[in-house]
């Protein structure tokens, strides 16, 4: 009853503003659906937003500055192999949600079984290739590591290795989700696992004392736990049409679901490269101490982007349903709306580099130091990639991703050299990590309005319509 009334509270907040009216609020049916997504999203993630933030501190308290760094940074690099799915999760996304406009519900099951079969699959081979690769690695030393963590940072990476693996595959339910245009449900799941998250670092002092690999298996163990247990709630009930049965595995539909796949696999690699790197760069040639630096400047202008993400998730598979139905006009209407978004966004990411110093005391206290350089080139660089998302998620439910990929793909090739040279030559330190992102995400944030702009046009030909 507090959440329906807490909902209803701030639907009637929001109508009363006219612009915000405006702009969430339409007639048809998939405006309709976005709305109601970005709302419930919304308290979603402002409860979701408020636990991430207690759990910095407590974490840093519970851990210390370089073990927390090394955290940061192995989670980070673990998640990499999350392009393993070969973007299947994205193939399947939009697929589905091509299948749910045409109300082809068993084509929608063959998809979702055929996806879980192959990324299974791929899941064991991943994991035989990554028993062999662990036998030669020195973790501990990639990431910089003092010795005396050696053995505690080796056992970690196998074991959270394992639980990113089963993630991968019980993550899928994310997908499926977002191509019913059930946003809020996504979020709600994320809520979830920070929610886990603090209570597990709240309990881990009264158990284990100061221990990087029980910080690290308690989060991993959380984020394969939620969406497991979501995968048998919505399989067993809302998808129990959908849900996967060996009867429908057809191997025939993985050239189908890889037209798209492939492509978003490419992507995936270079995002990764271009925009989670960081961390491993900065642990390589700082030590883990300034990951954790580096990461406090991300985490505080990062909610920005989360808070625009989750304005955005819901236009992918609306901007597919409008595209697929000819109705250009209608994400002509929402580009303009996202555009005036993104201007009242470099509003309050000023007023946040101004008042960083005395966000990031109240915030953390005295425990690390964060250069006033660092927030206004991470500020630079959340502007920047804000821009280019707002025209990147509608290009990418219209399925047009081929340049993309390509502009991708070349600044992957491009950040790390740049990155060192900014450090080692030209003695920038962490800042230069950041401005090496900023430069390499500049390019598609030119590229893609023009191409968008040509989509909706009915002018794009070649690579422009691929």
């Amino acid at each position: 009853m507090k959440f329906r009334s807490a909902y209803f509270t701030t639907l009637a907040a929001v109508k009363e503003n006219k612009f915000i009216a405006r702009f969430l609020f339409t007639t048809d049916q998939r405006g309709k659906i976005v709305r109601n997504n970005i709302v419930y999203s919304f308290l979603f993630k402002i409860l979701g937003t408020l636990l991430s933030l207690f759990l910095v501190p407590l974490t840093l308290g519970y851990l210390n500055p370089t073990k927390y760094g090394v955290w940061l940074t192995l989670s980070a690099v673990i998640s990499w192999i999350t392009i393993f799915d070969v973007g299947l999760g994205s193939g399947l996304r939009n697929k589905l949600a091509e299948a749910f406009a045409k109300d082809d519900k068993i084509k929608a099951r063959t998809y979702v079984s055929t996806t879980y079969a192959i990324l299974g699959i791929i899941t064991c081979l991943v994991y035989v290739l990554f028993l062999v690769f662990d036998y030669f690695i020195d973790w501990a030393l990639l990431l910089n590591v003092n010795p005396e963590l050696s053995d505690e940072v080796n056992s970690l990476t196998h074991l959270v290795f394992i639980f990113f693996l089963f993630r991968l595959v019980s993550g899928l339910i994310t997908s499926i989700l977002t191509a019913d245009q059930r946003l809020a449900a996504v979020g709600f799941l994320e809520l979830l696992t920070n929610f886990f998250s603090v209570l597990a670092i709240i309990l881990l002092p009264y158990f284990f004392n100061n221990s990087l690999l029980w910080v690290g298996a308690s989060m991993s163990f959380i984020t394969f736990f939620v969406p497991v247990v979501a995968s048998l709630y919505y399989f067993n009930s809302r998808y129990k049409f959908f849900s996967p049965a060996f009867t429908h595995v057809n191997f025939k539909f993985f050239r189908d679901l890889m037209n798209l796949s492939f492509d978003f696999f490419v992507l995936s690699i270079s995002t990764i490269i271009i925009y989670f790197s960081q961390n491993l760069i900065i642990s390589h040639l700082f030590g883990p101490a300034e990951v954790s630096t580096f990461n406090i400047a991300y985490k505080y202008f990062f909610y920005i982007i989360v808070i625009h993400v989750l304005i955005l998730n819901p236009m992918i598979p609306a901007s597919t349903e409008a595209y697929y139905k000819s109705d250009l006009g209608w994400i002509k209407k929402i580009l303009q709306k996202l555009i005036y978004l993104w201007i009242v966004i470099v509003v309050i990411i000023v007023i946040m580099v101004l008042m960083s110093e005395i966000v990031y005391k109240l915030w953390i206290g005295e425990q690390i130091f964060i250069p006033l350089q660092i927030s206004l080139s991470m500020g630079a660089y959340v502007i920047i990639f804000t821009w280019y998302c707002t025209f990147v998620y509608l290009i990418n439910g219209i399925g047009k991703i081929k340049l993309q990929l390509y502009v991708l793909l070349i600044a992957s090739f491009f950040i790390i050299p740049i990155s060192i040279f900014f450090v080692k030559r030209l003695n920038f330190g962490v800042d230069g990590v950041i401005m090496a992102g900023l430069i390499c995400t500049i390019p598609g944030s030119i590229i893609m309005p023009i191409q968008l702009n040509k989509l909706l046009n009915n002018k794009a030909k070649g690579i422009w319509n691929k």
